[in-house]
């Protein structure tokens, strides 16, 4: 149980980190600007309000309500872990893409190119 809380917080974590080093550098103005600690800002408040449902979740008299905290905590917790894994599946794709039938060097026909490449 604690492997999959690991991985399934990864990501999350990541995020904050992110944030973290962006703050720090917009704060000792080494190169950061506000806007690109703001675009973490959304992120970090939906873990933080993941933790808070989750919370929540722990301390519900029925079942429904529990039922129901779980559900928001998934959602906010796989909304929170969005950035890393979209950049990290853009890059590799990206990887892919290079030496796939139509990417940079190939000099066969583009029509055999996989779809996520299109």
């Amino acid at each position: 149980m604690a492997v999959v809380a690991v991985v399934a917080l990864l990501p999350i974590l990541l995020s904050a980190v992110l944030f973290a080093v962006t703050l720090i550098s917009f704060v000792q103005r080494t190169g950061a600007v506000w806007t690109q600690v703001a675009m973490y800002l959304p992120f970090v408040a939906l873990a933080f309000a993941a933790l808070l449902t989750w919370r929540a979740m722990r301390r519900a008299e029925t079942n429904r309500k529990a039922w129901a905290m779980c559900l928001v905590t998934v959602t906010l917790l796989i909304s929170a872990a969005f950035p890393p894994v979209y950049s990290l599946g853009k890059g590799i794709a990206e990887e892919l893409c290079e030496s796939a039938p139509g990417g940079r060097g190939y000099a066969g026909a583009s029509l055999e190119a996989p779809g996520i490449c299109g």
